[in-house]
């Protein structure tokens, strides 16, 4: 898994940012969650959670990730604003990492 890191880390980036563009699942106006206002387009992750598929030996992971909102009038920073759980999976021969469920959001 280490050695996948580099290609785990693109995989996480290229799904947040297909999440975060996707006018389905996040809005233009201020009112709604999550809101395109309010997002700063940063996040980093919070966890990993891996997982070997005995039966396939296929690596499954969990990456929950934190994008950060634009500080309200009384905040002097950015601040978790909207938990994605990203899973991904990938073979040792193959070490490309797919997407094999929907992402979950939260809001945290």
């Amino acid at each position: 898994m280490q050695a996948a890191n580099e290609a785990l880390l693109s995989a996480v980036d290229t799904e947040v940012s297909a999440y975060l563009s996707d006018p389905e699942l996040v809005f233009d106006s201020s009112e709604d969650f999550p809101s395109t206002q309010r997002l700063t387009g940063d996040y980093y992750i919070g966890d990993l959670h891996y997982d070997l598929d005995p039966d396939t030996a296929r690596h499954r992971v969990s990456v929950l990730v934190r994008c950060l909102a634009q500080p309200l009038p009384d905040q002097s920073h950015p601040d978790d604003y909207l938990g994605l759980e990203i899973w991904l999976e990938f073979a040792p021969d193959q070490p490309i990492f797919s997407v094999y469920r929907n992402t979950d959001s939260s809001v945290i």
